[in-house]
């Protein structure tokens, strides 16, 4: 879940500090805390991970109390001071600033609602596994694996964007780990000796990212891969562009 916000959350905090100086003591303390834990947490969480809108929900309330007041301010401290403009005007404004706001909620609540459509579920028309993988492909591989394999087994997930929360067993994940395992071996021998050095038994792969991914890697990197899957794996279950494969055992590689 990605998710966005409101431009107003950014905007109308701005106008909380109008006037400050004439706020009861507390209140200004209360803004300003709530002010630096706001900034110092976006500017942390913007340096430690790429940007998603759930990274920074600590400081959404925080935020959404500083648009009140924000809100507040522009009507009674800056509007009502204005001379300029007639008080239905001034009306106005801020019943426009508040229809946009909301109006921004309901798109969205409606555009994800359509996207989601969750009634079909709740109606009991469709089962929650059926639910799940129509918004996570990924999953009925994962209920294969946590239904047919031992607890002995341990999953590399490949090009799976971490989301590993439907797994039983045990599951590793790296963007580049693939890559750093290729860049080792001279074969797909080795490289399957590489993973069973870590213990991994199965590998989870997004098929359409891997076979982008891959066309980035340098002819000899794409020769090991090729010949590593051809050997030294077999599709144990694949489902909507996403699939288990189960490492060959160390009898067969001796084989070879």
């Amino acid at each position: 879940f990605d998710g966005k916000t409101s431009p107003f959350l950014l905007i109308l905090p701005i106008f909380a500090f109008f006037g400050i100086r004439r706020e009861p003591g507390q209140q200004r303390t209360e803004k300003y805390l709530m002010l630096f834990f706001s900034v110092l947490f976006l500017l942390y969480a913007c340096a430690q991970a790429s940007i998603r809108i759930r990274y920074f929900s600590p400081i959404l309330p925080p935020l959404v109390v500083l648009s009140m007041f924000g809100l507040y301010n522009l009507q009674a401290d800056i509007l009502n001071r204005t001379g300029v403009i007639s008080e239905p005007l001034k009306k106005m404004v801020i019943f426009f600033i508040i229809l946009v706001m909301l109006g921004l909620n309901i798109t969205y609540m409606a555009n994800r609602f359509k996207k989601d459509q969750p009634l079909a579920y709740l109606a009991g028309k469709i089962s929650r596994d059926e639910y799940i993988q129509t918004h996570r492909p990924e999953y009925a591989s994962f209920q294969y694996a946590n239904d047919n394999l031992g607890k002995q087994a341990k999953i590399l997930g490949v090009y799976l964007g971490h989301r590993g929360y439907y797994s039983d067993l045990p599951i590793e994940f790296s963007i580049n780990i693939l890559q750093d395992f290729t860049l080792g071996a001279e074969s797909g021998k080795e490289m399957a000796e590489t993973l069973y050095q870590k213990e991994f038994t199965h590998l989870l792969v997004n098929f359409k990212l891997y076979n982008q991914m891959v066309s980035r890697y340098s002819m000899g990197e794409r020769k090991v891969l090729k010949e590593f899957f051809n050997n030294w794996t077999v599709k144990a279950f694949s489902k909507d562009g996403y699939g288990l494969l189960t490492l060959k055992n160390k009898k067969s590689q001796k084989s070879r």
